[in-house]
């Protein structure tokens, strides 16, 4: 799901920059692939590993919203609100690209984590 919602989002933010100067455009998406790389390092990605280690360690039949807790159920909604709010803003759209591809892009590459510990357990 991390990996579909950030590709949603790295789209959507694109989308955004097209109509802006080829400059701008690509000093706002290097900005927000940098945040986004900060943002995976130092949050997303332990919250990946704690997600994929609570995963590994389930034995029989679980719900299937088990693989994280409540708290980052919370942090989804909280995310999902800001975005709402951000997205209703007056803030125009090419700056508010940098967020979206940051949180999108971390998502992304916290999906990719998810995807790397589930091929090495089938092979």
């Amino acid at each position: 799901m991390w990996g579909v919602v950030g590709a949603m989002l790295c789209r959507l933010a694109l989308r955004w920059l097209v109509s802006v100067r080829f400059d701008l455009a690509i000093t706002l998406e290097a900005l927000g692939l940098l945040l986004a790389s900060i943002v995976y390092w130092f949050g997303f990605s332990r919250i990946a590993r704690t997600n994929i280690t609570r995963l590994i360690g389930i034995t029989g039949k679980t719900c299937i919203f088990s693989f994280q807790t409540w708290k980052s159920y919370l942090n989804i909604a909280v995310m999902i609100t800001l975005g709402l709010l951000l997205r209703s803003s007056s803030i125009p759209r090419e700056y508010l690209s940098v967020m979206y591809n940051m949180v999108g892009g971390a998502l992304l590459l916290g999906g990719l984590q998810y995807y790397k510990n589930l091929w090495n357990l089938l092979t």
